[in-house]
C-alpha cells in the first residue's frame, strides 16, 4: 500500500493539489520519481538520501518509487523535496500515514536536513485553507503563509523538527503573521511641475482605481508623473494579499525578502521608457 503525502503545484499563480504517492516494493534498490518532474524534483531523491543520512536513517534495500498525481500536471521547484521525504518515511513507518492526511508540505531541503526557504507559500497556504488542512512550510516562510489566517502554519528549522512533530513527541507551535508594514514611496507626485492634463489623468484614475493609458507623452516630466501614480493607490489588505500572491510568483519580490514576512502596500512597477519609436 503506498504512503501518501500533500504539496501543491503551481499552475499559474494558482496552486494545485498534488498526491505524493510512495511505494517501497521488492526488487533491485533505487529510487525513482514520477509523474512528470522537471531536473529539480528529479534531483531531490539525492537530497532525501543525504538529509536521512544526516538523521541515521538508512534507505531501505528495496525498490522506491515515487509517484505525483496528477500525472499530467508538470511539476517544477525545490519544494518538493519535503512531501516526498515525508512520503518515504511514511512508507518505511518511521512517522504514522495517518498524520500526513492533515498537512500540505513543502520546502527545499539541505544535506543536513535544514529546509530552506522557497516562493509561493501564500498561494500555497491559499491552497491548504480550501483543502481543510494545516500548512507546514520552512521557518522562513511561515510568517509569510500565516497572513491567510484560516490555516495552520506551522514552520520547522529542519528535517527533525518534522518527524517530531509528525509523531507527537515536540509539538509546533503555529507561526504568526509578519509585519505589517506602510508603504515607503521615494517619489512624490508633488515632485512634478507643469503636465497639468497629465496629473488630472493619474489622480482620476487612481482615485476610481482604473486602468491608465499615456499615449504620445515622451517628455521626460510626463514619465516622471507617470511613475509616481503608485503614491497615489493605496492598497487594502485584501489587495495587499493579491499583489503579493501575484508579484512574488513572477519575480518582481525577491526570495530575499521572504523571511521577512512583512506585508507591504507598495505595488510592483514597471517603467518602460520612452522612446519615439512608430510602426510602419
Amino acid at each position: 500500500m503506498a504512503a501518501i503525502a500533500y504539496t501543491v503545484a503551481f499552475d499559474g499563480v494558482e496552486a494545485r493539489l498534488v498526491e505524493v504517492q510512495c511505494s517501497v516494493s521488492p526488487g533491485l534498490p533505487g529510487f525513482g520519481i514520477v509523474g512528470l518532474p522537471d531536473k529539480s524534483v528529479s534531483e531531490a531523491r539525492e537530497r532525501v538520501k543525504a538529509a536521512f543520512g544526516a538523521l541515521s536513517i538508512a534507505m531501505p534495500s528495496r525498490r522506491v518509487t515515487v509517484n505525483l498525481s496528477p500525472a499530467d500536471l508538470p511539476k517544477e521547484g525545490s519544494h518538493f523535496d519535503l512531501p516526498i521525504a515525508l512520503a518515504v518515511l511514511a512508507a518505511l513507518e518511521i512517522v504514522p500515514a495517518e498524520a500526513l492526511e492533515r498537512v500540505v508540505g513543502r520546502g527545499e531541503r539541505a544535506l543536513g536536513g535544514r529546509l530552506w526557504a522557497v516562493a509561493g507559500a501564500l498561494p500555497a497556504a491559499v491552497a491548504a485553507a480550501e483543502d481543510g488542512r494545516a500548512l507546514l512550510v520552512p521557518r522562513a516562510c511561515g510568517a509569510e503563509a500565516a497572513w491567510v489566517g484560516t490555516v495552520p502554519v506551522l514552520a520547522p528549522q529542519s528535517l527533525r523538527e518534522v518527524v517530531d512533530h509528525l509523531t507527537d513527541r515536540a509539538p509546533l507551535a503555529r507561526a504568526a503573521p509578519g509585519e505589517l508594514a506602510e508603504a515607503v514611496f521615494e517619489a512624490d507626485l508633488a515632485e512634478v511641475k507643469g503636465q497639468e492634463r497629465a496629473r488630472r489623468a493619474l489622480e482620476i484614475a487612481a482615485a476610481g482605481r482604473h486602468h491608465l493609458l499615456l499615449l504620445q507623452h515622451t517628455k521626460l516630466s510626463a514619465v516622471r508623473a507617470r511613475n509616481r501614480m503608485i503614491e497615489l493607490h493605496k492598497l487594502t489588505f485584501l489587495e495587499r494579499l493579491t499583489h503579493r500572491l501575484t508579484s512574488k510568483k513572477k519575480g518582481f519580490i525577491p526570495l530575499t525578502q521572504v523571511s521577512r514576512g512583512k506585508l507591504t502596500g507598495e505595488i510592483a512597477f514597471a517603467s518602460p521608457l520612452a522612446h519615439s519609436a512608430s510602426a510602419t
